[in-house]
Parts: structure tokens; sequence; C-alpha cells
């Protein structure tokens, strides 16, 4: 009789420490897939972007804009052309518009210019160096048809500007004819009002 008892205790002792086992093991998986679960990451949306991985830098935005700002006024990318465009009163055009172009080049804020200029009083090509909208500096082939002010018409003349201003600005021009005999136009020059880039 106790022999059967001691061996009914050794059986419940064994099925008890193998019950325990199985809970041991049973809990171990549930952590190992609940670790597993908080690891995966969420699928990306747009609201939910997905974040970068650890040890990833995160992803840049490498797409540049062909435009800087300096001071204020959109300036070319280096190696990039830009557009100039504005009109002028009072000058030897009397009045008059022009459109160009600016091309910035690498490690300089400063851009080479072409302009076309026509008005009532002439057409004149320049070419020079500056930044749309802040200061140019530039070389002038100015010739004179219809009323022109401080010149006659039909003469040629070459010279140099200084352009200065943020939308409005100023410029300071100066002339030598190369071409006419009207008394007095050997030189010319002053100040003319610009507004434009």
């Amino acid at each position: 009789m106790m022999r059967h008892a001691a061996a009914g205790g050794r059986v419940r002792r064994v099925a008890r420490m193998a019950l325990c086992g199985a809970a041991l093991l049973a809990g171990t998986a549930w952590a190992g897939t609940a670790a597993a679960q908080k690891r995966e990451p969420k699928p990306a949306t747009p609201c939910n972007p997905r974040p970068p991985e650890p040890g990833r830098p995160a992803p840049v935005d490498t797409a540049r804009p062909p435009f800087r700002e300096y001071g204020g006024i959109f300036m070319p990318d280096p190696g990039h052309v830009g557009l100039l465009v504005g009109i002028r009163a009072y000058g030897p055009m009397r009045h008059s518009g022009y459109v160009g172009a600016i091309r910035a080049p690498h490690g300089d804020h400063l851009g080479y210019t072409a302009e076309l200029e026509a008005g009532a009083g002439g057409v004149q090509l320049a070419a020079g160096r500056g930044a749309t909208g802040t200061a140019r500096l530039q070389v002038n082939v100015l010739r004179t048809w219809g009323d022109p002010m401080w010149v006659a018409p039909n003469q040629t003349f070459v010279g140099a500007e200084l352009r200065i201003g943020i939308v409005i600005g100023f410029g300071l021009v100066g002339y030598r004819r190369v071409q006419g005999d009207a008394p007095g136009d050997a030189w010319a020059g002053g100040l003319t009002g610009v507004v434009g880039i």
C-alpha cells in the first residue's frame, strides 16, 4: 500500500514538472513572437512615412531648384541661365524696354549678362557682369534713331553702364560717339531710371 502511495506521489511530481516546463516554453515562445511583431515596421503611407532604419541616414532630397536667393532676389544657380527683363526711362532712348539673359558661373555670385534694349530713341546691345536686380556693370553699343534724348538720331555710341537697384533702381551711363557728326555729341551720359531685374 505504501509502495503504491509513493509511486503515485512520484508520478504527480513528474507531471507537475512537465506542466511547468511546458508553461515555461509556451511563455518564451509567446514573448519571442510579441517582440518580433513589435520590431516589424508599419507599412509606409503618405501620412505615415516609413522611418529610416537604425544606422542608415535619413534620405535627403537631392533635387535642387535652378535658382538660389541672394538678398531677396533670385539668382540662377551656378551654370544655369535666368531671364533679365525691365523698362527704362530718361536716357538716350527716352523710354525703352529690355530683355536679356544672365548665366551664373560656378563659385561666384556674379553672372555673365547679355541684353537687347529698344525704345523711342534707339536700340542698344549690352554685355557685362552682374546679379539679377542688384548690380550690373556692362558695356553698351547704342544706335540712336527717332527722337533720342541728350543726342541726335542716326549716330552710334559705345559706352559703359553701372546699374544698381533691387527691382527699382538707376543706371549711371556714359557714351563715346564712334559714328556720326552732330555738333556737341562726341560724349553723352547721365542717370536713367530702371524698373526690372
